[in-house]
Parts: C-alpha cells; sequence; structure tokens
C-alpha cells in the first residue's frame, strides 16, 4: 500500500520543475526517493538576475503541495532559499520572501494541470531529466 508520501514528493518536486520551466532555469533532473523526498537539480547555478525566479520557484512546491493535500511543510524550502540567498550574499527581508511566496501562488494555480500530469509521471519513473520534464 502506497502512503500519501510519495505523491506528495511528486507534487512538490513537480511543481518546482513547472514554475522552473515558466522562468526557462535550468533543469538538469529531479527525482523522487522511496522515503518520500526528493530533489530538482539544475544544469548550472544561477545568475544573479535568475535568484528571484528561483526563489518563486522553491515556493511553489510545497502550495502545490498544499493545494493538492491540504498542508505542507515549509520549512525544507525555507531553508534551502536561506542558504542560496547567503551564498550569493543577499539579505533579502521577510516582505521580499513573503512577495516571492505571493507570486508562486497564481502560478501554482494556474499550472495545476501540467504540475499533477508531471507528478503522475515522476511516481511512474521516479527520475526524469530537464529534456523528458520539458517533452512531457
Amino acid at each position: 500500500m502506497m502512503t500519501d508520501e510519495l505523491p506528495r514528493a511528486a507534487a512538490h518536486e513537480a511543481a518546482h520543475c513547472v514554475t522552473a520551466l515558466h522562468f526557462s532555469l535550468p533543469l538538469l533532473e529531479v527525482f523522487i526517493f522511496g522515503s518520500g523526498g526528493g530533489r530538482t537539480r539544475y544544469a548550472r547555478h544561477f545568475s544573479y538576475a535568475e535568484t528571484a525566479c528561483w526563489a518563486v520557484t522553491a515556493f511553489a512546491g510545497p502550495l502545490a503541495e498544499r493545494a493538492v493535500f491540504g498542508s505542507a511543510p515549509t520549512a525544507g524550502d525555507d531553508a534551502v532559499v536561506a542558504r542560496m540567498l547567503a551564498v550569493l550574499n543577499l539579505n533579502w527581508t521577510a516582505v521580499e520572501l513573503a512577495g516571492h511566496r505571493h507570486t508562486a501562488q497564481p502560478l501554482v494555480r494556474r499550472e495545476q494541470h501540467a504540475i499533477m500530469v508531471l507528478a503522475d509521471e515522476l511516481l511512474r519513473h521516479r527520475r526524469l531529466t530537464g529534456d523528458d520534464v520539458a517533452m512531457i
């Protein structure tokens, strides 16, 4: 019997991917683990100009989970965004971060069908390349 951990991970990672495609970020691959985790990897580091787009992409994961399952932990994605900002020596305010999260909300709603189609493919294959994602 499958718990909802894998479908949650698939929806979460699919939202990262669909949002990344929206912003033309360089997807390398996406995968989900049997334990219910997942990872979306990019082909290169982001430019300064792409950082805001990436932040929206990071926030899309838990928003998609919340839309489909009614709840989602956000601490992991918030920590990833915080680490990225520290590496880039950026000090965004809570208001700026909330703005990026707010930008992700309508994008996730609008792309919910694409997110779920991609999530289904992730559940089937567990790993997709960036090219696979773009074709789906």
